[in-house]
């Protein structure tokens, strides 16, 4: 049933968005904004909107949104979509410099640099993320892999650690560290990480 009271609609279009059911949570994300502006919902239906690759109507969403830390911020990643790295990048510098504390976005600004083949600006990125964040595993994953691009391997070996060691189990932690053990020929420490990995990562090749 579709929620009658206004203030009702936001959430559970979230919800029904973020339990991976946008054809339910888009419209009432819609229905909400069609009763009044608030940005949350406005950002939640950008990115809903991006997630199943609208990304024409996302960023339509988002032009109506005045400038903000986390509107840089899905500008990047509505960037990056499309392709374009480079954009990507000047949108994520402009939400750090909205928001110096915003380790998201440092790590996704870390992130595009880094496929930009920016390796010493990714480590610096990075790293502004993991001091504003280090209990996040992810952000850690991803500073460990910007460390072995730059070849600063015994880092990226502690980087990739400490993601495991923050998220027990989890399979990308596992490769990553298994990777800086190979690189350091320490084979069969790899190959133990790569056997626990190996039912989690399915056909990743």
């Amino acid at each position: 049933p579709v929620p009658s009271h206004p203030g009702a609609l936001p959430l559970v279009g979230t919800l029904c968005c973020q339990l991976g059911d946008p054809a339910k949570g888009v419209p009432l994300l819609q229905r909400s904004l069609a009763l009044a502006e608030n940005l949350t919902t406005r950002l939640n239906l950008a990115k809903a909107l991006l997630d199943g690759g609208r990304v024409g109507e996302a960023d339509a969403v988002l032009q109506k949104a005045g400038p903000s830390p986390d509107v840089w911020r899905l500008r990047g990643d509505l960037a990056k979509a499309r392709g374009d790295l480079p954009g990507a990048v000047a949108a994520l510098r402009e939400a750090v410099r909205a928001r110096p504390d915003y380790a998201d976005a440092w790590n996704n600004l870390g992130n595009r640099l880094r496929e930009l083949g920016d390796h010493a600006g990714a480590v610096e990125a990075i790293a502004r993320a993991v001091r504003l964040s280090p209990r996040a595993a992810t952000i850690q994953l991803n500073y460990s892999r910007a460390l072995q691009d730059a070849d600063l391997l015994e880092q990226a070996f502690e980087a990739a650690s400490e993601a495991l060691r923050l998220a027990p189990g989890d399979a990308q932690a596992q490769l990553q560290l298994a990777k800086m053990h190979q690189a350091q020929d320490r084979f069969e420490e790899a190959k133990a990480l790569l056997r626990q990995a190996q039912a989690k990562l399915g056909k990743d090749a």
